[in-house]
């Protein structure tokens, strides 16, 4: 295995607790009166047979002479037959509609308001299923306790992405950059029991985070991270919430283990590229502290210059001696 170059920072931590067109019906016509429409019958005439026909020889009765005068049928008048034509049903409280606001609708024909819904997916996972119809292709924020992350609907305003649980009684909310929110809570009992640790960038930035189980070393048995989210022969996984494409979004990297989970090491690391050389980075940490409780902090260093690119730096002081809190 290629030996990796890294540079070891010894960078402060601090720890800071983060609390988590409408239409209008009217009738703009007015009521027509109903139109009439006439039917001549002065060339219509009726046949009426006169008395019996006497059967023709052979037996075949022959067929009537035409009247050379016929008589008009009683009842029937010679005039004119006037149709009325029957106007549209007006309704009843005609004037009373006026005003009445309907639903403003999507490109689908839905209401424009967003509606968020979960369904657990496992014992500490929930699928997000987001609608707006009315906000297609639009960026959203969503938060979950400590962590947020940033993701884009589709052509139809949907949105549907599976989100770690990191409390049983969980909370989500879904932020358009318009200010429009929708909010979602559901209990997981299940989830109880399931340790996190997570690492929140902005955009692209280039910092991972990283779980050795067991000893693990880079690349080995038990090395958990982006690269390998389930690690090979690791009980822990890592999954990566966001749209890295999307300029200035949020990146949440979750890492979750059983809650028997030991000898674990944590440790937040970045690669020098031609993007970030020289640059001051950033990230917010989500790390148990020495009570158990989850709390967020704020990492940030300034990377070398570009001749270092290909270079990973490692967070040497990320607290060790705290266990992953379980929920």
């Amino acid at each position: 295995m290629k030996k990796r170059k890294q540079r070891l920072l010894a960078i402060g931590l601090s720890v800071a607790t983060v609390v988590a067109s409408g239409q209008y019906m009217e009738r703009s016509q007015p009521h027509h009166q109903a139109e009439m429409a006439e039917i001549a019958l002065a060339d219509i005439t009726l046949l009426a047979a006169r008395g019996p026909v006497a059967p023709a020889s052979g037996g075949v009765s022959a067929i009537p002479a035409l009247p050379d005068d016929p008589a008009t049928p009683e009842g029937l008048h010679p005039g004119p037959v006037r149709l009325v034509a029957t106007p549209a049903q007006r309704p009843a409280d005609g004037p009373a509609i006026r005003g009445l606001k309907m639903p403003a609708l999507g490109v689908s024909g839905l209401p424009c308001g967003p509606e968020m819904t979960a369904e657990a997916t496992d014992e500490a996972t929930v699928r997000l299923i987001l609608s707006a119809p009315c906000r297609p292709g639009r960026r959203v924020t969503l938060h979950h306790d400590l962590i947020s992350f940033t993701e884009v609907t589709d052509q139809l305003g949907l949105l549907s992405v599976e989100v770690p649980v990191m409390v049983p009684a969980a909370a989500f909310v879904a932020e358009f950059d318009d200010g429009a929110t929708v909010a979602h809570a559901l209990s997981l009992p299940a989830a109880a029991g399931r340790r996190h640790a997570a690492l929140v960038t902005v955009g692209a930035g280039g910092m991972q985070l990283h779980a050795y189980e067991a000893g693990a070393r880079f690349g080995g048995a038990g090395h958990v991270w982006a690269a390998a989210p389930q690690g090979i022969g690791a009980r822990g996984t890592l999954r990566v919430l966001g749209d890295p494409g999307l300029p200035g979004g949020r990146i949440a990297q979750v890492y979750t283990a059983p809650a028997g989970a030991q000898d674990l090491r944590l440790s937040v690391e970045a690669q020098v590229t031609p993007a970030n050389c020289g640059r001051e980075i950033e990230a917010q940490t989500v790390l148990p502290d020495r009570a158990g409780s989850m709390t967020s902090g704020v990492v940030s260093f300034v990377l070398p210059g570009c001749d270092a690119v290909g270079e990973f730096l490692v967070l040497k002081n990320l607290p060790q001696d705290r266990k992953l809190a379980t929920n």
